[in-house]
């Protein structure tokens, strides 16, 4: 079990690797009030996966049009519970069909969600906290090719990564003040089942 997770860590850590606050409409936080309610929901008994982990089981579905846009913040896997990641989420559309077909074929916009990461311990000194949109964009245009277009698991926006035998499917919820995602198994093998969470992430900066 703990070996085949290490090697969907890893699998997960080369597919991504290849690769201000929120607004304040979003936040609606003050500096203060942000502090009380991040201090009020922390457990330190608990380690960052896990803390992670149940931010997304609790946390709120959203739509395309709640989450558009590019998110960077921490990732943490099952395998490495408190070590960071650095992660950058992207859930955008980009148009499909540029050329004039005339009124019966108009041009149409394909949309993904997109989660990477860069692993912190290794590379310490590039976050993606301060990447201009247009970096962070393509940064996530690599893997559109990787990953199906929207859909929406248990009725949140998502995408699934299908160049891994595991299919895993990347879904974005809600919790509180920031957007959560999970790293979901979406094809089971004889170790590791369908619906499992191998990593989690939250985002804290809208680019």
């Amino acid at each position: 079990m703990k070996i085949t997770l290490v090697i969907i860590t890893s699998l997960l850590v080369s597919i991504m690797l290849q690769a201000s606050e929120f607004e304040p409409s979003l936040m609606k936080l003050n500096q203060q009030t942000y502090q009380q309610s991040a201090e009020a929901n922390y457990e330190p008994e608990n380690d960052h996966f896990s803390t992670i982990k149940q931010w997304f089981e609790d946390g709120q579905n959203v739509r395309f049009e709640d989450v558009e846009g590019f998110y960077t913040g921490r990732c943490y896997f099952e395998t490495t519970r408190i070590k960071p990641s650095y992660a950058l989420l992207g859930v955008y559309k980009r148009l499909q069909n540029s050329y004039d077909h005339g009124p019966a074929f108009p041009d149409y916009y394909e949309k993904k969600v997109i989660a990477l990461h860069r692993t912190y311990y290794k590379n310490p000194g590039e976050s993606f906290d301060e990447i201009s949109i247009d970096k962070a964009k393509d940064h996530s245009n690599r893997f559109w090719n990787k990953v199906t277009t929207l859909n929406y698991y248990e009725g949140t926006v998502s995408s699934t990564y299908t160049d891994s035998k595991f299919k895993p499917i990347s879904a974005v919820r809600r919790y509180e003040n920031y957007y959560v995602s999970a790293w979901i198994i979406g094809k089971s093998d004889e170790d590791i089942h369908k619906g499992e969470i191998t990593s989690v992430c939250y985002y804290f900066k809208k680019l």
